[in-house]
């Protein structure tokens, strides 16, 4: 619900930090686990619970980073049409994730999941067939200057 809240009336720019903090809590989680149990344990008998809860939702924490990531980047496509745009950060940022796709399985993987929710949006029975074809001349076009491998 937070994730929600901020995607709607979060600034773009302060969406960019929340994958590294997501990150940052996990690193930090395991991190002070570690330390902890071997220096001080009365305090990692009291923490040791909560530390772990954080770590055991690590998969969730990365696919949460990552999906926001690529909100960001659709954001900002969507920032052109207001007045708070700003065409290089969004150049910039679209290259980011350019070389974020191909080095990290979790981008992609956010990237299918996004294109597979928008998908059912446009290829649900009463969506007007003019919208269908105007989304797939979008992905054709992408597609077609996005080739990676």
């Amino acid at each position: 619900m937070m994730l929600n809240f901020l995607l709607m009336f979060g600034n773009p720019m302060f969406l960019c930090l929340v994958p590294g903090l997501c990150r940052a809590v996990l690193f930090l989680a395991q991190s002070y686990d570690a330390v902890l149990a071997q220096r001080i344990k009365p305090l990692h008998r009291v923490v040791a619970v909560h530390l772990r809860k954080i770590s055991s939702q690590s998969g969730q924490l990365y696919n949460t980073s990552y999906q926001v990531e690529v909100f960001v980047g659709i954001y900002y496509i969507f920032l052109l049409l207001t007045p708070a745009r700003n065409f290089l950060i969004l150049l910039f940022y679209w290259q980011f994730l350019r070389m974020r796709y191909i080095q990290s399985y979790g981008i992609r993987v956010a990237f299918q999941n996004i294109r597979g929710s928008i998908d059912q949006i446009f290829y649900h029975p009463r969506c007007p067939a003019m919208l269908r074809s105007v989304w797939q001349k979008i992905v054709n076009f992408l597609y077609s200057i996005c080739r990676i491998l």
